[in-house]
């Protein structure tokens, strides 16, 4: 079921409601012919230290200067995110959810994410927040890698460190409050329920609050400074697209990816794209090589001549 609704003169906006499945189904697609900004709201910490379990900083430096503040906006084709300004301040909260796959699992305005506007390309880059968490390196007890989500593994705190200084802490203090202590075991519990959804698929964890709004004449502005909230729309976004990849090498020490297409099994990293030509070459040789030598075999002996 497709209804459209064409705007009078007075507006230049467009809506398209589109249902999908069947008619039981409460998933639907809400499409905007006008442009949204989708972005992160945050305030880039001066100074970070790893003190009792948590990653302590200041948004201010001796001399009173603040951090920039900064916006991160997808950036789809890159795939990444870019920082720039946009005024963020200013904007209005209001609440948008709509559904997704289970219609208890509340899903923010993530189906808006075909429309969002491409930044400035010359603005830095950085990658993708929910990507960079799920892959933070953790040990079990005896200090071997795990990637897969289990009991008792241990994160990295220079790595929470590095991600904390480039994406901000997952909620509370901003200019407002001078210092902040992200505790570096909470970002464990957010990285353990992400790789469970990118393993098993969406949860009850991943639950949709408010965006700001701001409208403008060329788009709308669609922001959070909550962290994980960002990080779960740029999951479900991803995760509605199939794009949700894990990586098929085993060895592969960052294995969540997202995909460039939807039959990608393995991530674009060096040894891993090597790994993936192996296994092509062998399921070949396994499969069409095994036929011809089968077929070679099975060939009458050639006559000679007299």
């Amino acid at each position: 079921m497709i209804k459209q609704k064409v705007s009078s003169k007075r507006s230049s906006s467009e809506t398209i409601k589109q249902k999908v499945g069947s008619k039981r189904s409460s998933i639907y697609k809400f499409r905007y012919a006008m442009r949204a900004l989708v972005g992160l709201s945050l305030d880039r910490p001066v100074t970070t230290r790893i003190q009792n379990g948590c990653i302590v900083g200041s948004y201010v430096d001796e001399r009173g200067a603040s951090g920039d503040s900064i916006l991160m906006i997808p950036d789809r084709a890159t795939p990444g995110v870019r920082v720039g300004n946009y005024g963020v301040r200013e904007l209005q909260l209001a609440h948008l959810t709509s559904q997704i796959a289970e219609p208890h699992v509340s899903h923010p305005i993530a189906i808006l994410d075909q429309m969002i506007a491409i930044p400035d390309p010359a603005l830095p880059i950085h990658p993708l927040p929910h990507v960079e968490l799920a892959n933070l390196p953790t040990r079990n007890k005896e200090g071997k890698p795990i990637t897969r989500p289990e009991l008792g593994l241990q994160i990295d705190p220079k790595a929470v460190e590095k991600f904390i200084t480039t994406y901000g802490v997952f909620h509370g203090a901003r200019k407002d409050h001078p210092a902040f202590a992200q505790n570096i075991a909470e970002v464990a519990d957010r990285q353990s329920v992400l790789r469970r959804a990118w393993l098993i698929g969406i949860g009850g964890d991943f639950e949709g609050r408010a965006f700001r709004v701001g409208f403008f004449p060329s788009h709308v502005s669609l922001t959070t400074d909550d962290l994980w909230q960002f990080i779960c729309y740029l999951f479900k976004c991803d995760d509605w697209d199939e794009k949700i990849g894990v990586c098929g090498n085993p060895g592969c020490s960052a294995p969540y990816f997202v995909k460039k297409r939807i039959d990608q099994k393995y991530c674009e990293k060096g040894a891993c794209t090597d790994y993936a030509h192996q296994q092509h070459a062998l399921k070949w040789w396994r499969e069409t090589g095994q036929r011809r030598r089968a077929k070679k075999r099975g060939k009458s002996p050639r006559k000679r001549r007299r």
